[in-house]
């Protein structure tokens, strides 16, 4: 056995034995820095990869469109068969899937909830900023679980209810715990877990 054949896979344990605890560390001072601005968002790093996933996407599909244009426009550059006029329709399909899954990903991403001792705020792009005020809720449901792995990490909703409306926050959002105590204070006539 070669040395460069063990040394891959060790270099790649050590690689990811050193970014697990560096990103479980980047995590947990994005949550505290929610925290300390009285707010709910999504981790940057995961917008900022989702927005840069987005800007991969299109550039693949403007590969696809060149390469449809050069596959009708110079058959002779693209060698093909009778049998390959179906891929093209299935790229488009897939190409344009994908863009509409990350784009609107990235959108639902921008979202951030800013709280306060009166009201809280949901503000989403596209859309007008909601208030809410916490002697307005009238039932709250917390299925926000910690999940143990390699690292933590949370799954489930938190859902309040404001009359008919109900506002759900995703538990991966940064934040949700410490808005879940402030709930727990501000409204303890809900019995929520």
């Amino acid at each position: 056995m070669r040395i460069i054949d063990a040394l891959t896979p060790a270099l790649t344990m050590l690689l990811v034995a050193l970014i697990v605890p560096w990103l479980a560390t980047v995590r947990q001072k994005a949550e505290k820095n929610a925290i300390d601005s009285k707010s709910i968002c999504y981790p940057r790093s995961s917008v900022i990869a989702m927005r840069i996933m987005s800007g991969v996407v299109i550039l693949l599909t403007l590969a696809v469109l060149i390469c449809t244009i050069l596959y009708t426009v110079i058959p002779e550059i693209m060698e093909h068969s009778d049998k390959d006029i179906w891929g093209i329709p299935l790229t488009w399909v897939l190409c344009v899937a994908v863009d509409v899954f990350t784009i609107v990903f990235a959108v639902i991403m921008t979202r951030k909830i800013t709280y306060d001792h009166n009201s809280f705020t949901d503000i989403r792009l596209f859309r007008k900023k909601q208030q809410y005020f916490y002697k307005d809720i009238t039932k709250i449901e917390n299925t926000v679980k910690i999940v143990y792995g390699m690292y933590e990490s949370r799954k489930g909703k938190l859902k309040i209810y404001i009359g008919e409306k109900c506002v759900k926050i995703p538990a991966m959002m940064l934040g949700v715990n410490e808005f879940v105590k402030l709930l727990h204070n501000k409204c303890p006539q809900l019995d929520f877990d």
